[in-house]
Protein backbone atom coordinates (compact mmCIF):
# COMPACT_ATOMS: atom_id res chain seq x y z
CA UNK A 1 0.00 0.00 0.00
CA UNK A 2 2.78 2.31 1.19
CA UNK A 3 4.63 1.70 -2.37
CA UNK A 4 1.14 2.84 -4.25
CA UNK A 5 0.54 5.83 -2.32
CA UNK A 6 2.81 8.09 -4.87
CA UNK A 7 0.23 6.68 -7.73
CA UNK A 8 -2.68 7.95 -6.36
CA UNK A 9 -1.98 11.68 -6.42
CA UNK A 10 -4.78 13.10 -7.13
CA UNK A 11 -2.76 14.48 -10.45
CA UNK A 12 -2.44 10.98 -11.40
CA UNK A 13 -6.22 9.96 -10.78
CA UNK A 14 -7.54 12.97 -13.09
CA UNK A 15 -5.35 12.22 -16.05
CA UNK A 16 -6.67 8.45 -15.70
CA UNK A 17 -10.26 9.74 -15.19
CA UNK A 18 -9.35 11.97 -18.56
CA UNK A 19 -7.99 8.76 -20.43
CA UNK A 20 -11.53 7.28 -20.05
CA UNK A 21 -13.89 9.59 -20.99
CA UNK A 22 -11.13 9.85 -24.29
CA UNK A 23 -11.79 6.33 -24.62
CA UNK A 24 -15.37 6.50 -24.46
CA UNK A 25 -15.84 9.01 -26.52
CA UNK A 26 -14.01 7.65 -29.24
CA UNK A 27 -15.93 4.83 -29.13
CA UNK A 28 -19.15 6.82 -29.63
CA UNK A 29 -18.16 9.41 -31.67
CA UNK A 30 -15.01 7.10 -33.67
CA UNK A 31 -17.51 5.89 -36.19
CA UNK A 32 -19.02 9.53 -36.93
CA UNK A 33 -16.17 10.53 -38.07
CA UNK A 34 -15.37 7.58 -39.76
CA UNK A 35 -18.49 7.14 -41.75
CA UNK A 36 -21.90 9.47 -42.23
CA UNK A 37 -25.05 8.37 -41.09
CA UNK A 38 -27.48 5.25 -42.45
CA UNK A 39 -30.92 4.86 -42.99
CA UNK A 40 -32.46 2.34 -40.94
CA UNK A 41 -36.41 2.65 -41.48
CA UNK A 42 -39.11 5.02 -43.24
CA UNK A 43 -42.77 4.78 -42.47
CA UNK A 44 -44.88 4.17 -44.67
CA UNK A 45 -42.05 1.94 -46.38
CA UNK A 46 -41.26 1.82 -49.67
CA UNK A 47 -44.21 0.08 -51.68
CA UNK A 48 -47.03 0.90 -49.24
CA UNK A 49 -50.45 1.34 -50.92
CA UNK A 50 -52.42 2.87 -47.96
CA UNK A 51 -50.51 4.86 -46.47
CA UNK A 52 -52.43 7.92 -44.31
CA UNK A 53 -52.48 11.17 -46.33
CA UNK A 54 -52.60 13.17 -42.62
CA UNK A 55 -50.08 11.03 -40.86
CA UNK A 56 -46.60 12.32 -40.25
CA UNK A 57 -43.66 10.41 -42.40
CA UNK A 58 -41.42 9.25 -39.86
CA UNK A 59 -38.08 8.27 -40.51
CA UNK A 60 -35.18 6.63 -38.03
CA UNK A 61 -31.42 6.84 -38.87
CA UNK A 62 -28.67 5.07 -37.16
CA UNK A 63 -26.95 8.04 -35.62
CA UNK A 64 -27.35 11.51 -34.74
CA UNK A 65 -27.55 14.03 -37.23
CA UNK A 66 -28.02 17.66 -38.03
CA UNK A 67 -31.76 18.16 -38.24
CA UNK A 68 -31.49 21.63 -39.82
CA UNK A 69 -29.34 19.32 -42.68
CA UNK A 70 -32.66 17.27 -43.36
CA UNK A 71 -34.98 20.19 -44.68
CA UNK A 72 -32.71 20.68 -47.68
CA UNK A 73 -32.58 17.02 -48.43
CA UNK A 74 -35.84 15.92 -48.56
CA UNK A 75 -38.39 15.92 -51.37
CA UNK A 76 -41.56 14.62 -52.84
CA UNK A 77 -42.60 13.89 -56.51
CA UNK A 78 -45.54 15.25 -56.71
CA UNK A 79 -44.39 18.06 -55.02
CA UNK A 80 -45.81 18.39 -51.44
CA UNK A 81 -44.95 21.33 -48.68
CA UNK A 82 -43.75 19.78 -45.12
CA UNK A 83 -42.40 20.71 -41.92
CA UNK A 84 -39.40 19.04 -40.27
CA UNK A 85 -39.47 17.80 -36.57
CA UNK A 86 -36.96 15.53 -34.68
CA UNK A 87 -37.28 13.63 -31.10
CA UNK A 88 -34.34 15.17 -29.83
CA UNK A 89 -33.50 18.74 -30.27
CA UNK A 90 -31.15 19.99 -33.01
CA UNK A 91 -29.27 16.59 -33.36
CA UNK A 92 -31.89 13.48 -33.79
CA UNK A 93 -31.78 10.05 -34.84
CA UNK A 94 -35.63 10.52 -36.00
CA UNK A 95 -37.33 12.82 -37.89
CA UNK A 96 -40.75 13.23 -38.87
CA UNK A 97 -41.86 15.15 -42.11
CA UNK A 98 -45.14 16.48 -41.73
CA UNK A 99 -47.31 17.85 -44.75
CA UNK A 100 -48.63 21.20 -44.18
CA UNK A 101 -52.23 20.05 -45.37
CA UNK A 102 -51.68 16.55 -45.82
CA UNK A 103 -50.75 14.45 -48.82
CA UNK A 104 -53.63 14.25 -51.23
CA UNK A 105 -55.85 10.85 -51.37
CA UNK A 106 -55.25 7.80 -53.78
CA UNK A 107 -52.29 9.55 -55.02
CA UNK A 108 -49.16 7.71 -55.57
CA UNK A 109 -46.06 9.36 -54.24
CA UNK A 110 -41.70 9.18 -54.28
CA UNK A 111 -40.31 10.47 -51.30
CA UNK A 112 -36.28 11.10 -51.88
CA UNK A 113 -33.72 11.78 -48.87
CA UNK A 114 -29.95 12.83 -50.57
CA UNK A 115 -26.76 12.39 -49.24
CA UNK A 116 -27.15 16.15 -48.41
CA UNK A 117 -28.24 14.72 -44.78
CA UNK A 118 -24.97 15.43 -42.14
CA UNK A 119 -24.11 13.60 -38.68
CA UNK A 120 -22.15 15.72 -36.12
CA UNK A 121 -18.92 15.02 -37.83
CA UNK A 122 -20.74 16.75 -41.27
CA UNK A 123 -20.32 13.10 -42.55
CA UNK A 124 -23.01 12.56 -45.20
CA UNK A 125 -25.51 10.51 -45.57
CA UNK A 126 -23.46 7.19 -47.05
CA UNK A 127 -27.24 5.96 -49.33
CA UNK A 128 -29.57 8.29 -50.33
CA UNK A 129 -33.27 6.65 -49.76
CA UNK A 130 -36.03 6.60 -52.69
CA UNK A 131 -39.27 5.24 -51.29
CA UNK A 132 -42.41 5.22 -52.96
CA UNK A 133 -45.90 4.82 -51.56
CA UNK A 134 -49.57 5.31 -52.53
CA UNK A 135 -51.62 7.07 -49.75
CA UNK A 136 -55.64 5.41 -48.96
CA UNK A 137 -58.05 6.47 -51.48
CA UNK A 138 -61.49 8.63 -49.81
CA UNK A 139 -63.74 6.34 -48.30
CA UNK A 140 -67.28 6.15 -50.33
CA UNK A 141 -70.61 5.15 -48.90
CA UNK A 142 -72.41 1.90 -49.96
CA UNK A 143 -75.62 2.56 -48.63
CA UNK A 144 -77.94 4.57 -45.99
CA UNK A 145 -80.82 3.59 -43.63
CA UNK A 146 -83.10 4.95 -43.70
CA UNK A 147 -82.45 6.09 -47.36
CA UNK A 148 -82.49 9.76 -48.64
CA UNK A 149 -86.40 10.96 -48.15
CA UNK A 150 -87.67 7.87 -46.32
CA UNK A 151 -91.02 8.93 -44.96
CA UNK A 152 -92.84 7.05 -42.03
CA UNK A 153 -89.59 6.07 -40.42
CA UNK A 154 -90.07 4.01 -37.07
CA UNK A 155 -88.97 6.37 -34.17
CA UNK A 156 -87.12 3.18 -32.67
CA UNK A 157 -84.96 2.42 -36.09
CA UNK A 158 -81.38 2.82 -35.99
CA UNK A 159 -79.56 4.77 -38.35
CA UNK A 160 -77.08 3.14 -40.72
CA UNK A 161 -74.26 3.90 -42.48
CA UNK A 162 -72.14 1.19 -44.39
CA UNK A 163 -69.43 2.13 -46.05
CA UNK A 164 -67.55 0.50 -49.29
CA UNK A 165 -64.37 -0.67 -47.78
CA UNK A 166 -63.41 -1.27 -44.15
CA UNK A 167 -62.76 1.80 -41.88
CA UNK A 168 -62.03 0.09 -38.41
CA UNK A 169 -60.07 -3.18 -37.95
CA UNK A 170 -61.96 -6.38 -37.44
CA UNK A 171 -59.85 -7.15 -33.88
CA UNK A 172 -61.09 -3.68 -32.96
CA UNK A 173 -64.51 -4.51 -33.51
CA UNK A 174 -64.55 -7.54 -31.99
CA UNK A 175 -62.95 -6.12 -28.76
CA UNK A 176 -65.37 -3.43 -28.56
CA UNK A 177 -68.44 -5.91 -28.48
CA UNK A 178 -67.42 -7.11 -25.64
CA UNK A 179 -66.28 -3.87 -23.75
CA UNK A 180 -68.60 -1.37 -24.07
CA UNK A 181 -65.83 1.67 -22.74
CA UNK A 182 -63.57 0.61 -25.93
CA UNK A 183 -66.95 0.98 -27.96
CA UNK A 184 -67.38 4.13 -27.05
CA UNK A 185 -63.91 5.50 -27.82
CA UNK A 186 -64.53 4.12 -32.00
CA UNK A 187 -65.14 6.70 -34.25
CA UNK A 188 -68.69 8.69 -34.56
CA UNK A 189 -68.63 10.07 -38.13
CA UNK A 190 -72.63 10.98 -37.64
CA UNK A 191 -74.56 13.85 -36.80
CA UNK A 192 -77.82 14.36 -36.13
CA UNK A 193 -80.42 17.63 -36.97
CA UNK A 194 -82.44 17.92 -34.78
CA UNK A 195 -79.33 16.37 -32.61
CA UNK A 196 -80.55 13.21 -30.86
CA UNK A 197 -79.22 10.86 -27.83
CA UNK A 198 -77.91 7.62 -28.71
CA UNK A 199 -75.27 5.44 -29.14
CA UNK A 200 -73.04 4.65 -31.62
CA UNK A 201 -71.63 0.88 -32.54
CA UNK A 202 -70.14 -0.39 -35.09
CA UNK A 203 -71.35 -3.43 -36.24
CA UNK A 204 -68.64 -4.24 -38.43
CA UNK A 205 -65.36 -2.61 -40.06
CA UNK A 206 -67.24 -1.07 -42.77
CA UNK A 207 -71.03 -0.89 -41.13
CA UNK A 208 -71.73 1.83 -38.45
CA UNK A 209 -74.77 2.18 -36.31
CA UNK A 210 -76.75 4.61 -34.26
CA UNK A 211 -79.32 3.88 -31.65
CA UNK A 212 -81.29 6.53 -30.69
CA UNK A 213 -81.77 7.05 -26.77
CA UNK A 214 -85.90 6.47 -26.38
CA UNK A 215 -86.36 6.74 -29.79
CA UNK A 216 -86.41 9.42 -32.54
CA UNK A 217 -89.20 12.47 -32.47
CA UNK A 218 -92.44 12.42 -34.15
CA UNK A 219 -93.43 13.69 -37.54
CA UNK A 220 -89.71 15.32 -37.44
CA UNK A 221 -87.83 15.73 -40.81
CA UNK A 222 -84.17 14.91 -39.40
CA UNK A 223 -80.74 15.58 -41.15
CA UNK A 224 -77.71 13.05 -41.22
CA UNK A 225 -74.40 13.89 -41.82
CA UNK A 226 -71.61 11.55 -42.20
CA UNK A 227 -68.45 14.09 -40.77
CA UNK A 228 -65.56 14.64 -43.81
CA UNK A 229 -63.23 12.93 -40.99
CA UNK A 230 -64.66 9.03 -40.81
CA UNK A 231 -62.01 8.36 -38.36
CA UNK A 232 -59.81 11.31 -36.02
CA UNK A 233 -56.64 10.30 -37.52
CA UNK A 234 -57.63 11.11 -41.21
CA UNK A 235 -56.99 8.13 -42.72
CA UNK A 236 -60.58 7.18 -43.30
CA UNK A 237 -62.24 10.07 -44.83
CA UNK A 238 -64.76 11.44 -47.26
CA UNK A 239 -64.26 13.70 -50.28
CA UNK A 240 -67.10 15.88 -48.95
CA UNK A 241 -69.36 15.92 -46.18
CA UNK A 242 -72.88 13.55 -46.97
CA UNK A 243 -75.77 14.53 -45.83
CA UNK A 244 -79.31 13.06 -46.77
CA UNK A 245 -82.94 13.54 -44.96
CA UNK A 246 -85.67 11.42 -43.72
CA UNK A 247 -89.15 11.95 -42.01
CA UNK A 248 -90.40 10.12 -39.20
CA UNK A 249 -93.94 8.35 -38.69
CA UNK A 250 -96.47 10.03 -36.88
CA UNK A 251 -97.83 7.20 -34.52
CA UNK A 252 -100.53 8.47 -32.40
CA UNK A 253 -102.01 5.34 -30.03
CA UNK A 254 -100.77 2.50 -28.63
CA UNK A 255 -103.48 0.90 -27.33
CA UNK A 256 -107.14 1.79 -26.24
CA UNK A 257 -109.54 0.03 -23.48
CA UNK A 258 -111.78 -0.88 -24.59
CA UNK A 259 -110.46 -1.71 -27.81
CA UNK A 260 -112.20 -1.29 -31.10
CA UNK A 261 -115.05 -3.65 -31.86
CA UNK A 262 -114.98 -4.26 -28.30
CA UNK A 263 -118.45 -6.00 -26.82
CA UNK A 264 -119.74 -6.58 -23.66
CA UNK A 265 -117.46 -3.49 -22.19
CA UNK A 266 -118.90 -2.54 -18.99
CA UNK A 267 -121.73 0.78 -18.33
CA UNK A 268 -119.66 2.64 -16.00
CA UNK A 269 -115.66 2.35 -16.32
CA UNK A 270 -113.36 5.15 -17.51
CA UNK A 271 -111.88 5.19 -21.11
CA UNK A 272 -108.25 4.63 -21.12
CA UNK A 273 -106.25 6.20 -24.23
CA UNK A 274 -102.79 5.21 -24.64
CA UNK A 275 -100.58 7.23 -26.25
CA UNK A 276 -97.77 6.70 -28.65
CA UNK A 277 -94.64 7.96 -27.68
CA UNK A 278 -93.87 11.68 -27.98
CA UNK A 279 -97.32 12.32 -28.41
CA UNK A 280 -98.34 15.69 -26.17
CA UNK A 281 -101.00 13.80 -23.85
CA UNK A 282 -102.87 17.26 -23.33
CA UNK A 283 -102.74 17.96 -26.52
CA UNK A 284 -104.41 14.51 -27.36
CA UNK A 285 -107.31 15.18 -24.34
CA UNK A 286 -108.26 18.30 -25.78
CA UNK A 287 -109.22 16.72 -29.09
CA UNK A 288 -111.06 13.53 -27.18
CA UNK A 289 -114.40 13.25 -27.78
CA UNK A 290 -117.27 10.35 -26.86
CA UNK A 291 -120.25 9.84 -28.94
CA UNK A 292 -123.35 7.72 -28.83
CA UNK A 293 -123.19 6.44 -32.81
CA UNK A 294 -126.40 6.42 -33.35
CA UNK A 295 -127.28 9.39 -32.58
CA UNK A 296 -123.91 11.18 -32.46
CA UNK A 297 -125.02 13.10 -29.39
CA UNK A 298 -121.60 13.25 -26.91
CA UNK A 299 -120.90 12.01 -23.71
CA UNK A 300 -119.95 14.31 -20.99
CA UNK A 301 -117.09 13.47 -18.90
CA UNK A 302 -113.99 14.41 -17.10
CA UNK A 303 -110.14 13.50 -18.63
CA UNK A 304 -107.70 13.09 -16.29
CA UNK A 305 -103.83 12.16 -17.49
CA UNK A 306 -102.78 8.87 -16.55
CA UNK A 307 -98.98 7.18 -17.34
CA UNK A 308 -98.81 7.20 -21.34
CA UNK A 309 -101.73 9.05 -21.68
CA UNK A 310 -105.13 9.48 -20.23
CA UNK A 311 -108.59 8.04 -19.10
CA UNK A 312 -111.92 9.53 -19.98
CA UNK A 313 -114.37 8.90 -17.38
CA UNK A 314 -118.17 9.37 -18.14
CA UNK A 315 -120.28 11.61 -16.18
CA UNK A 316 -123.25 8.78 -16.09
CA UNK A 317 -123.12 5.49 -17.07
CA UNK A 318 -123.45 4.55 -20.72
CA UNK A 319 -126.34 3.04 -22.26
CA UNK A 320 -126.50 -0.60 -21.86
CA UNK A 321 -126.31 -2.08 -25.33
CA UNK A 322 -125.65 0.86 -27.15
CA UNK A 323 -122.41 1.13 -29.49
CA UNK A 324 -119.92 4.45 -28.84
CA UNK A 325 -117.50 6.00 -31.09
CA UNK A 326 -114.84 7.72 -29.39
CA UNK A 327 -112.60 10.18 -31.66
CA UNK A 328 -109.17 11.94 -31.85
CA UNK A 329 -110.07 15.23 -33.82
CA UNK A 330 -107.54 16.35 -36.32
CA UNK A 331 -104.44 18.77 -34.61
CA UNK A 332 -102.67 17.07 -32.11
CA UNK A 333 -99.14 17.90 -31.68
CA UNK A 334 -95.89 16.23 -30.33
CA UNK A 335 -94.15 17.19 -27.58
CA UNK A 336 -92.02 19.14 -29.88
CA UNK A 337 -95.29 20.89 -31.00
CA UNK A 338 -95.07 19.51 -34.39
CA UNK A 339 -98.60 18.63 -35.67
CA UNK A 340 -99.34 14.77 -35.90
CA UNK A 341 -102.58 14.19 -37.61
CA UNK A 342 -104.54 15.79 -40.45
CA UNK A 343 -107.74 13.36 -40.11
CA UNK A 344 -109.89 11.73 -37.42
CA UNK A 345 -108.83 8.85 -35.74
CA UNK A 346 -112.19 6.92 -34.58
CA UNK A 347 -112.84 3.21 -32.80
CA UNK A 348 -116.23 2.21 -31.43
CA UNK A 349 -117.10 -0.62 -29.13
CA UNK A 350 -120.33 -1.74 -28.23
CA UNK A 351 -121.43 -1.69 -24.05
CA UNK A 352 -122.89 -5.00 -22.63
CA UNK A 353 -126.40 -5.38 -22.54
CA UNK A 354 -128.92 -5.97 -20.34
CA UNK A 355 -129.69 -9.78 -18.88
CA UNK A 356 -130.93 -12.43 -21.60
CA UNK A 357 -132.00 -16.45 -21.41
CA UNK A 358 -129.16 -17.31 -24.58
CA UNK A 359 -130.39 -21.19 -23.86
CA UNK A 360 -133.06 -22.79 -22.28
CA UNK A 361 -133.24 -27.19 -22.02
CA UNK A 362 -135.29 -29.06 -23.01
CA UNK A 363 -135.52 -26.53 -26.10
CA UNK A 364 -138.74 -24.66 -26.45
CA UNK A 365 -141.70 -26.28 -28.16
CA UNK A 366 -139.61 -29.88 -27.63
CA UNK A 367 -142.08 -33.20 -28.23
CA UNK A 368 -141.70 -35.86 -27.17
CA UNK A 369 -139.47 -35.51 -24.06
CA UNK A 370 -138.86 -38.49 -21.92
CA UNK A 371 -140.49 -38.30 -18.26
CA UNK A 372 -137.33 -39.69 -16.76
CA UNK A 373 -135.07 -36.32 -18.00
CA UNK A 374 -133.49 -35.22 -15.14
CA UNK A 375 -132.49 -31.34 -16.34
CA UNK A 376 -134.58 -28.33 -17.00
CA UNK A 377 -132.22 -25.58 -17.25
CA UNK A 378 -131.86 -22.17 -18.27
CA UNK A 379 -128.26 -20.40 -19.38
CA UNK A 380 -128.08 -16.72 -19.21
CA UNK A 381 -125.97 -14.26 -21.25
CA UNK A 382 -124.02 -12.66 -17.95
CA UNK A 383 -123.64 -13.75 -14.63
CA UNK A 384 -126.41 -13.81 -12.37
CA UNK A 385 -125.09 -15.35 -9.05
CA UNK A 386 -121.41 -14.86 -7.51
CA UNK A 387 -119.68 -18.30 -6.77
CA UNK A 388 -121.08 -19.87 -3.84
CA UNK A 389 -120.64 -22.99 -1.81
CA UNK A 390 -123.00 -25.57 -2.14
CA UNK A 391 -124.90 -24.91 1.63
CA UNK A 392 -125.34 -21.55 0.37
CA UNK A 393 -127.38 -22.25 -2.70
CA UNK A 394 -130.72 -21.97 -1.08
CA UNK A 395 -129.84 -18.53 -0.60
CA UNK A 396 -129.33 -17.74 -4.18
CA UNK A 397 -132.52 -16.93 -6.46
CA UNK A 398 -134.72 -19.76 -7.81
CA UNK A 399 -135.55 -18.31 -11.31
CA UNK A 400 -137.73 -21.08 -12.67
CA UNK A 401 -141.27 -21.69 -12.32
CA UNK A 402 -142.70 -25.01 -13.93
CA UNK A 403 -146.67 -25.82 -14.81
CA UNK A 404 -147.60 -28.22 -13.70
CA UNK A 405 -144.99 -28.46 -11.05
CA UNK A 406 -142.81 -31.02 -10.48
CA UNK A 407 -141.33 -32.64 -7.55
CA UNK A 408 -137.67 -31.71 -7.53
CA UNK A 409 -134.64 -29.22 -6.60
CA UNK A 410 -132.81 -26.77 -8.21
CA UNK A 411 -129.54 -25.58 -8.09
CA UNK A 412 -126.85 -22.95 -9.91
CA UNK A 413 -124.30 -25.42 -12.01
CA UNK A 414 -122.65 -21.98 -12.52
CA UNK A 415 -122.91 -18.06 -12.05
CA UNK A 416 -125.10 -18.08 -15.38
CA UNK A 417 -126.80 -21.90 -15.83
CA UNK A 418 -129.42 -22.79 -13.69
CA UNK A 419 -130.57 -26.49 -13.30
CA UNK A 420 -133.95 -27.83 -12.00
CA UNK A 421 -133.99 -31.68 -11.53
CA UNK A 422 -137.03 -33.65 -11.30
CA UNK A 423 -136.84 -36.31 -8.39
CA UNK A 424 -140.13 -38.21 -9.15
CA UNK A 425 -140.08 -38.04 -12.75
CA UNK A 426 -142.37 -36.22 -15.60
CA UNK A 427 -146.12 -37.03 -16.30
CA UNK A 428 -146.18 -38.68 -19.50
CA UNK A 429 -148.56 -36.72 -22.54
CA UNK A 430 -147.84 -33.98 -20.57
CA UNK A 431 -147.28 -30.09 -21.85
CA UNK A 432 -145.19 -27.89 -19.39
CA UNK A 433 -144.47 -24.65 -19.07
CA UNK A 434 -141.53 -23.23 -17.61
CA UNK A 435 -141.52 -19.32 -16.63
CA UNK A 436 -138.73 -16.96 -16.49
CA UNK A 437 -140.03 -13.17 -14.34
CA UNK A 438 -138.93 -10.21 -15.42
CA UNK A 439 -136.60 -7.69 -13.00
CA UNK A 440 -133.88 -10.87 -12.03
CA UNK A 441 -130.36 -8.89 -11.49
CA UNK A 442 -127.60 -10.04 -13.04
CA UNK A 443 -123.33 -9.24 -11.48
CA UNK A 444 -123.03 -6.42 -14.31
CA UNK A 445 -125.78 -4.35 -13.33
CA UNK A 446 -128.06 -5.28 -15.39
CA UNK A 447 -131.72 -6.89 -14.96
CA UNK A 448 -134.18 -9.30 -17.19
CA UNK A 449 -136.40 -6.65 -18.70
CA UNK A 450 -138.91 -8.68 -20.13
CA UNK A 451 -140.17 -11.88 -18.91
CA UNK A 452 -139.35 -15.56 -20.53
CA UNK A 453 -141.31 -18.78 -21.17
CA UNK A 454 -141.03 -21.52 -23.26
CA UNK A 455 -143.23 -25.01 -23.35
CA UNK A 456 -142.32 -29.03 -24.21
CA UNK A 457 -144.06 -31.74 -24.08
CA UNK A 458 -143.43 -34.98 -22.30
CA UNK A 459 -143.25 -38.69 -24.52
CA UNK A 460 -146.57 -40.33 -25.51
CA UNK A 461 -146.43 -43.94 -23.90
CA UNK A 462 -146.34 -46.89 -26.80
CA UNK A 463 -145.77 -50.47 -26.94
CA UNK A 464 -143.00 -50.95 -29.43
CA UNK A 465 -142.89 -54.67 -29.17
CA UNK A 466 -144.14 -57.59 -27.73
CA UNK A 467 -143.52 -61.31 -26.84
CA UNK A 468 -144.69 -63.59 -28.20
CA UNK A 469 -146.03 -61.55 -31.45
CA UNK A 470 -149.90 -60.97 -32.15
CA UNK A 471 -150.53 -63.88 -34.32
CA UNK A 472 -148.11 -66.19 -33.16
CA UNK A 473 -149.45 -69.71 -34.38
CA UNK A 474 -146.54 -71.55 -32.22
CA UNK A 475 -146.32 -69.96 -29.41
CA UNK A 476 -144.87 -72.47 -26.38
CA UNK A 477 -148.16 -72.76 -23.11
CA UNK A 478 -144.86 -72.04 -20.82
CA UNK A 479 -142.98 -69.61 -22.04
CA UNK A 480 -143.03 -66.13 -20.28
CA UNK A 481 -145.28 -62.99 -21.78
CA UNK A 482 -143.56 -59.90 -21.73
CA UNK A 483 -144.72 -56.38 -23.47
CA UNK A 484 -141.79 -53.75 -23.81
CA UNK A 485 -142.35 -50.24 -23.48
CA UNK A 486 -141.20 -47.11 -25.27
CA UNK A 487 -140.13 -45.53 -21.73
CA UNK A 488 -140.40 -46.54 -17.93
CA UNK A 489 -143.59 -46.83 -17.09
CA UNK A 490 -145.60 -46.70 -13.49
CA UNK A 491 -146.03 -49.86 -12.08
CA UNK A 492 -148.97 -49.21 -9.84
CA UNK A 493 -150.84 -48.26 -13.09
CA UNK A 494 -149.28 -50.82 -15.37
CA UNK A 495 -151.00 -53.57 -12.89
CA UNK A 496 -154.56 -52.27 -13.21
CA UNK A 497 -154.24 -51.78 -16.33
CA UNK A 498 -152.69 -54.89 -18.11
CA UNK A 499 -154.97 -58.16 -17.74
CA UNK A 500 -154.09 -61.85 -19.64
CA UNK A 501 -157.67 -63.32 -21.09
CA UNK A 502 -158.66 -66.57 -22.58
CA UNK A 503 -159.55 -65.27 -26.23
CA UNK A 504 -162.74 -67.75 -26.35
CA UNK A 505 -163.84 -67.22 -22.76
CA UNK A 506 -162.81 -63.92 -21.95
CA UNK A 507 -161.32 -65.66 -18.42
CA UNK A 508 -158.80 -63.70 -16.49
CA UNK A 509 -155.26 -65.91 -16.89
CA UNK A 510 -154.53 -66.04 -13.38
CA UNK A 511 -150.15 -64.96 -12.97
CA UNK A 512 -147.90 -61.96 -11.44
CA UNK A 513 -147.10 -58.79 -13.76
CA UNK A 514 -143.30 -58.07 -12.99
CA UNK A 515 -141.63 -54.88 -14.26
CA UNK A 516 -137.93 -54.01 -15.24
CA UNK A 517 -137.08 -50.90 -16.88
CA UNK A 518 -139.17 -50.48 -19.57
CA UNK A 519 -140.58 -53.88 -19.93
CA UNK A 520 -143.95 -56.00 -18.03
CA UNK A 521 -143.63 -59.71 -18.01
CA UNK A 522 -145.96 -62.14 -17.16
CA UNK A 523 -143.97 -64.98 -16.00
CA UNK A 524 -144.60 -68.77 -17.04
CA UNK A 525 -148.41 -69.21 -15.83
CA UNK A 526 -149.18 -71.15 -12.81
CA UNK A 527 -151.08 -73.51 -14.98
CA UNK A 528 -149.88 -74.24 -18.81
CA UNK A 529 -152.00 -72.54 -21.14
CA UNK A 530 -154.95 -74.77 -22.78
CA UNK A 531 -154.61 -76.95 -25.54
CA UNK A 532 -156.78 -77.93 -27.92
CA UNK A 533 -157.05 -81.17 -30.17
CA UNK A 534 -156.88 -78.68 -33.65
CA UNK A 535 -154.89 -75.09 -32.89
CA UNK A 536 -155.12 -75.33 -29.58
CA UNK A 537 -154.94 -71.33 -29.71
CA UNK A 538 -154.30 -69.22 -26.75
CA UNK A 539 -156.04 -65.33 -26.57
CA UNK A 540 -154.48 -62.54 -24.05
CA UNK A 541 -155.21 -58.87 -24.22
CA UNK A 542 -153.53 -56.06 -22.51
CA UNK A 543 -155.36 -52.58 -21.73
CA UNK A 544 -153.20 -49.96 -23.55
CA UNK A 545 -153.66 -45.81 -23.00
CA UNK A 546 -154.95 -43.75 -26.04
CA UNK A 547 -152.10 -43.29 -28.55
CA UNK A 548 -150.35 -46.71 -27.88
CA UNK A 549 -149.27 -48.11 -31.08
CA UNK A 550 -149.54 -52.56 -30.97
CA UNK A 551 -150.45 -55.05 -33.23
CA UNK A 552 -153.58 -55.90 -33.93
CA UNK A 553 -156.28 -57.56 -32.04
CA UNK A 554 -159.63 -57.21 -30.49
CA UNK A 555 -160.58 -54.24 -28.62
CA UNK A 556 -161.63 -53.47 -24.78
CA UNK A 557 -162.34 -50.79 -23.22
CA UNK A 558 -160.44 -50.23 -19.30
CA UNK A 559 -159.41 -47.21 -17.13
CA UNK A 560 -155.70 -46.56 -17.02
CA UNK A 561 -154.40 -46.04 -13.64
CA UNK A 562 -152.21 -42.44 -13.76
CA UNK A 563 -152.53 -42.17 -17.58
CA UNK A 564 -155.46 -40.04 -19.17
CA UNK A 565 -158.97 -41.48 -17.68
CA UNK A 566 -160.15 -41.95 -21.22
CA UNK A 567 -158.11 -44.81 -22.67
CA UNK A 568 -158.88 -47.63 -25.48
CA UNK A 569 -157.54 -51.32 -24.50
CA UNK A 570 -156.44 -53.43 -27.11
CA UNK A 571 -155.72 -57.06 -27.32
CA UNK A 572 -152.96 -58.89 -29.34
CA UNK A 573 -153.96 -62.69 -29.92
CA UNK A 574 -151.35 -65.58 -30.53
CA UNK A 575 -152.20 -69.35 -30.56
CA UNK A 576 -150.09 -72.33 -28.65
CA UNK A 577 -148.68 -75.03 -30.36
CA UNK A 578 -149.51 -78.45 -30.29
Amino acid sequence: MNRLRPFLKIRNIVIALVALLLVALGAVFGPLAAAGPTLVSVTPADGAADANPQAAIRVEFDQWIQLGSVAGAVRFDPPAEFTIAGDGGWFTRVVTIKPTDGLRYGARYKLTIDNSVKNLFGRSLDKPLTAAFATAPYVTIARLGPEQGAKKVALDAPITVEFGAPVVPAEQVAAAAQNPTLADGMPQPLALAPEAKGVGRWLSPTLYGFYPDGGLHAATEYNATVRTDVTPDGKARLEKPLSWNFTTEAPLLAGTRPYDGATETPANGPIEVRLAPDVDSASAGAHFTLVEAQTGVPVDGKITASGGGFLFAPAAPLQRGARYEARLTPGIKTTTGRPLNDGPLTWSFTVIGDLEIVQVEPPADTTEVLTDTHRISVRFNHPVVALTTIDAQQTLPQPLTIEPAPVGVGRWLDTSTYIFSPTAGLAPSTSYRVHVAAGLSDQTGGALRQPYAWTFKTITPQVVQTSPVSGDQQASPRDPIQIFFNQPMDPAGLRAAISLRNGDTDAIVPGALTFAASAATFPAPDKPLSWRSSSHPRRWSAAQPTGWSSPPGRVRRRAMGRWPASTVARSASCRCRN
